[in-house]
């Protein structure tokens, strides 16, 4: 008979010690197990976009030779989109699942990345396991998982490449921010929401050049060639954006921002709106920018890019349901990292969710929109106030780091 410690025979004792000595690993990999089993099971439901785009672009690739079908693929979508698109068309699957599994590794790269931002800003060590549920929170929100498993969609991989330009900012590695921007900016357009801040990251903290800014082109340029080599003509350089930026003639789709409030007139009020987001981010931006008490770090780098994409989204017009997508992902490091303001983060994650169910299954909304709207606006106005107040001289403000006050 085998002997016991504590009630434990001598093997359970050893199998705890080591679960304990490597609870970290354990659990990743439990929550990331968990995580691709939920979007297995949720892998066949197609939606209208996958009906009437992504799985005709796809058989168009599959039917005509993959890569060198890039030139005579009609979509509104990016050359770099085309390549994953060709890449996937290889596979003997589904044509549901080849188009699912594009942004499959970008879901568990934006975890990934937000557990660096909440291990950087908390200054937790590699065993802390903390920063692991902020990485779990990220796979398991349900705009995450809705918006790749079940609608199909591709936010998740050029938020992926703004997530990536954010921590290369927090790591002081400015050049390599740029291109990572620059690969986000040649998937969707929608990264664009980022750019402005990247000014203001070069007039306050005077750390890089403006020659640096070339690479975001250079990317785009260079991502451009290959399809330029297969045929893909020079007029189409900028096809996909110009496709995106005139395709909706709508104030607002489905995402309840400040024009839920206005007649949709677009023909009238899209210039003002343009104009009024770029005031905004002015005002915002020169404040912080004369405010003797605030540095930019890590701590004030996340909620700054969180709410400079909630501030465009909120007043720019012709926004979706989906383009409040990298702010909400950000959100999660933000309430691991600012778990006081908890509640302004379950408002995001409602005011980015709040379309989904109507697009995909004409349910809803839950709360009206103009009721939605005003929410926006209450947690932009506090969420900012803090901000404005992140200083030295206010640290019970600051994002909490382990082992500081939680005030």
């Amino acid at each position: 008979m085998k002997k016991k410690i504590s009630g434990l025979l001598t093997a359970e004792k050893r199998a705890l010690d080591w679960l304990e000595a490597n609870r970290v690993l354990v659990l990743a990999i439990v929550f990331s197990l968990l995580a691709l089993a939920l979007r297995a099971a949720l892998m066949q439901f197609r939606s209208e976009d996958m009906n009437l785009y992504y799985i005709e672009w796809l058989r168009h690739l599959h039917e005509n030779g993959h890569f060198v079908a890039i030139p005579s693929l009609k979509s509104d979508y990016t050359v770099a989109f085309q390549y994953l698109l060709a890449a996937v068309s290889y596979l003997p699957f589904d044509d549901v699942v080849r188009v699912k599994m594009l942004s499959l590794p970008y879901d568990f790269g934006n975890a990934w990345l937000v557990m660096l931002m909440v291990r950087k800003i908390g200054n937790y060590k590699n065993q802390d396991l903390l920063p692991w549920l902020a990485y779990a929170a990220v796979l398991f929100l349900p705009t995450v998982w809705v918006n790749s498993a079940i609608w199909g969609q591709m936010d998740s991989i050029y938020t992926f490449f703004s997530l990536l330009a954010i921590w290369f900012f927090m790591e002081g590695k400015d050049r390599n921010a740029f291109i990572s921007f620059g690969f986000a900016l040649s998937f969707k357009l929608q990264a664009i929401f980022l750019l402005p801040l990247f000014g203001f990251l070069y007039i306050k903290t005077r750390r890089f050049s403006l020659l640096n800014f070339l690479w975001i082109p250079l990317v785009y340029a260079l991502l451009f060639l290959p399809a330029y080599a297969l045929g893909k003509p020079l007029t189409q350089f900028f096809g996909a954006f110009n496709e995106q930026v005139y395709q909706f003639k709508s104030m607002t789709l489905l995402f309840p921002n400040l024009w839920q409030l206005f007649p949709n007139d677009y023909a009238l009020l899209h210039r003002p709106a343009i104009l009024l987001t770029i005031v905004a981010l002015m005002i915002l931006y020169a404040y912080l920018w004369q405010a003797r008490g605030f540095r930019v770090s890590p701590a004030t780098l996340l909620p700054l890019a969180m709410f400079s994409v909630m501030i465009a989204t909120y007043l720019l017009p012709a926004m979706h349901e989906r383009y409040m997508y990298t702010a909400e992902i950000l959100a999660v490091a933000y309430l691991f990292c600012c778990p006081r303001r908890w509640y302004l983060v379950l408002a995001i994650w409602l005011l980015g969710f709040s379309g989904y169910s109507i697009h995909l299954w004409q349910f809803g909304p839950v709360i009206p929109f103009n009721i939605l709207s005003l929410v926006y606006a209450l947690v932009l106005a506090l969420g900012l106030k803090d901000l404005s107040q992140m200083t030295a001289a206010n640290p019970s403000l600051n994002p909490v780091s382990k082992g500081a006050s939680k005030g």
